[in-house]
């Protein structure tokens, strides 16, 4: 990357903004917020986040410039899911009281 990009860091409980948190609506609230950048994106993601920079360069890969994904299982099980979801729930509600 070059260093005069802006780098962008988005907080992925916050982009739900008050939505309940589930794959769906976070992955739709990740695609809004990127339609707000302009041209091609270079994404980097860890994790839950890997998995939705894969999921989005796999549906927009016109959009996408690279992709660098950190400790990201390219396939998630249900129960892994589901506890995960679980875990994120908790803290979108535990942040949105602060």
């Amino acid at each position: 990357m070059e260093q005069n990009q802006d780098i962008l860091c988005p907080d992925l409980p916050s982009l739900l903004e008050g939505k309940e948190a589930t794959w769906t609506n976070l992955y739709d609230s990740f695609v809004r917020y990127c339609e707000g950048i302009d041209g091609r994106i270079e994404l980097c993601g860890l994790s839950l986040g890997g998995i939705v920079a894969l999921q989005y360069a796999l549906d927009f890969p016109d959009r996408t410039e690279s992709l660098v994904l950190i400790g990201t299982p390219h396939k998630m099980s249900k129960v892994m899911l589901g506890i995960q979801n679980v875990i994120f729930g908790f803290s979108c509600n535990l942040f949105s009281r602060i």
